[in-house]
């Protein structure tokens, strides 16, 4: 199977979000917050104390995050579900929530 994947690039609050989840909800595509995936994996890369350039070590913690997702009702977004080591969703949405490490990388 053949899986078509979008993505949109732009600066911080921009609306890409936003843009994202209506070309998703248009051309019937899953809408996945890639951001918050991001945001989650430096918030557990600063709470394990490693080094942020050793990208293996975040590579770890990214493929190990404590989280799913499921379908959102008949929405086409997938929900992000945090397992109970994240206190709140709220901690990577807060405006001092940590930024992306090394999201330059692979």
């Amino acid at each position: 199977m053949n899986a078509s994947i979008i993505t949109i690039d732009g600066p911080t609050a921009s609306g890409k979000g936003t843009v994202a989840q209506i070309v998703a909800e248009k051309l019937h595509f899953h809408y996945l917050d890639s951001g918050a995936l991001y945001r989650l994996t430096a918030l557990f890369v600063m709470r394990s104390g490693i080094n942020p350039d050793d990208i293996d070590q975040i590579a770890s913690i990214a493929g190990n995050l404590p989280c799913r997702f499921e379908k959102k009702g008949s929405s086409s977004a997938l929900r992000m579900l945090l397992k109970q080591s994240v206190q709140k969703k709220s901690a990577i949405r807060h405006p001092s929530s940590p930024p992306s490490p090394r999201s330059d990388g692979p």
